[in-house]
């Protein structure tokens, strides 16, 4: 089974997920910007598979798709954690739109990044392959997503790996 120390959860969760009045101290508010510049030194302090895989887990979508981005560029994202990152999108929801053109704006960078991400998995960019991540899983998808003739076959199978869970 793979995890990370409570130490590197702490690290994550306060500076990267934005937990950060534990680590400051209340009377301490960091601006947007501020924030964002930790968070961004804190992410390219992260060194392994098993902590992307935490972040992903715990990673607020309203917060956008930077830190997503960096993760899935990273070179020890492991398949398991893109693999999830895709699930985590709800591919099926894309899936009505034929091309880039028919997407409404609000959604345009969520499905670029989707279509990207798709096809990375689909050639076989993510060499690294320890993280289990199974998304017939009832929460990870829904049988309907499943059964979309849309959504590549090999995605929709059980990642190689062992599982990951936090202690």
């Amino acid at each position: 089974m793979l995890t990370i120390s409570k130490e590197q959860q702490k690290f994550i969760d306060e500076i990267i997920l934005g937990n950060y009045f534990d680590y400051l101290g209340e009377e301490s508010i960091l601006s947007s910007e501020d924030f964002k510049k930790r968070q961004l030194e804190g992410f390219h302090k992260l060194d392994s598979s098993e902590e992307l895989q935490y972040l992903m887990e715990w990673w607020n979508w309203d917060d956008g798709n930077e830190i997503p981005n960096l993760v899935l560029n990273h070179p020890k994202c492991d398949y398991g954690t893109a693999l999830m990152v895709y699930w985590m999108f709800d591919p099926s929801e894309y899936t009505m739109y034929d091309n880039e053109k028919n997407v409404p704006d609000f959604l345009l960078e969520d499905y670029k990044m989707l279509k990207e991400l798709e096809h990375r998995l689909v050639a076989g960019e993510f060499v690294l392959s320890r993280i289990k991540y199974n998304p017939s899983l009832p929460q990870h998808s829904t049988p309907k997503a499943l059964e979309n003739p849309s959504i590549p076959e090999k995605l929709k199978k059980e990642s190689n790996g062992d599982d990951f869970n936090v202690s």
